[in-house]
């Protein structure tokens, strides 16, 4: 099962960060003797917003498909469940947030569905309303970069890692780029979460799936990107330690912003459920 944890950074984000203890954690493992408990909690995307900071990440329950749920805390203490933001027939995951301009939108993972869409908030963080379909096509964990006036999406499929380009976010097409997929070795092909800026460089997060399914996780500087050419370089690898009771079985995914004058990062890790719980699993309801 997948849980995660909210973090301050002692200093701006760097390639050689170290996490401690959460200040927050977004626990799955517990005895489920009565209600409806999430079995995963995870990719969560933070996003600050009139003072507030919010974080979005899928929230499954047993025998459900995933929904994408949001929290908000106003002191880095307390944190605020505000309930199911999206749910669809299909699973959802990976709620990538972001700003374009003074707006906030929604890029879901929805591989079942197969496309690519993009959610614009009627009153944000509640009532996404889907504006278009970027791509269509099985992609999983795809973020949008906005550079040199274009958008670049980055998604995942069979292949690897594609990239698409557009000129226009809201109307124009996305065309495939043209070295596609541009990372094929499944330590680096799938992201971990949406692009960060460390020591001035744009910085793209991977999960390695190597070995298992989001083992954990690489730290990758994009140096070149244009509409012809993709170049990066792999600047760290294994970010976690994975030394915490949630976390010691995987580990797949970072998510930071500025808030109260302090860097926060959100992680999420992977660990065992209680053995207890299949055995009241199977007691009759």
């Amino acid at each position: 099962m997948w849980s995660f944890g909210v973090f301050l950074v002692d200093d701006v984000l760097a390639f050689d960060t170290r996490v401690g203890e959460p200040v927050a954690l977004f626990d799955s493992r517990r005895i489920k003797i009565g209600g409806v408990h999430p079995r995963d909690q995870a990719d969560p995307f933070l996003i600050e917003h009139n003072g507030s900071l919010f974080v979005f990440y899928e929230e499954l329950l047993p025998g459900g498909v995933g929904t994408i749920a949001c929290a908000r805390t106003d002191d880095l203490k307390s944190f605020e469940r505000l309930g199911v933001m999206l749910a669809e027939p299909h699973h959802l995951s990976y709620p990538f947030v972001f700003r374009d301009g003074e707006e906030i939108l929604l890029l879901p993972e929805a591989k079942q569905s197969g496309e690519v869409s993009l959610y614009a908030f009627d009153r944000f963080p509640f009532e996404p309303r889907k504006l278009r379909a970027l791509v269509s096509g099985g992609y999983v964990d795809c973020f949008l970069l906005n550079t040199d006036g274009l958008w670049y999406l980055f998604g995942t499929s069979a292949a690897g890692l594609e990239i698409f380009v557009s000129d226009d976010l809201r109307g124009g097409s996305f065309e495939p780029h043209p070295m596609n997929p541009v990372v094929t070795d499944p330590r680096f092909s799938r992201n971990g979460g949406g692009p960060l800026t460390i020591a001035g460089s744009t910085v793209r997060v991977a999960q390695d799936c190597s070995q298992s399914y989001g083992d954990n996780v690489s730290l990758i500087r994009i140096d070149e990107l244009s509409p012809a050419t993709y170049r990066e370089t792999v600047v760290r690898t294994r970010f976690f330690e994975k030394d915490k009771r949630w976390n010691r079985l995987g580990a797949h995914h970072i998510s930071v912003a500025s808030f109260l004058g302090r860097t926060v990062l959100a992680a999420d890790g992977e660990s065992r459920d209680y053995v207890v719980n299949k055995l009241l699993s199977r007691l009759p309801r």
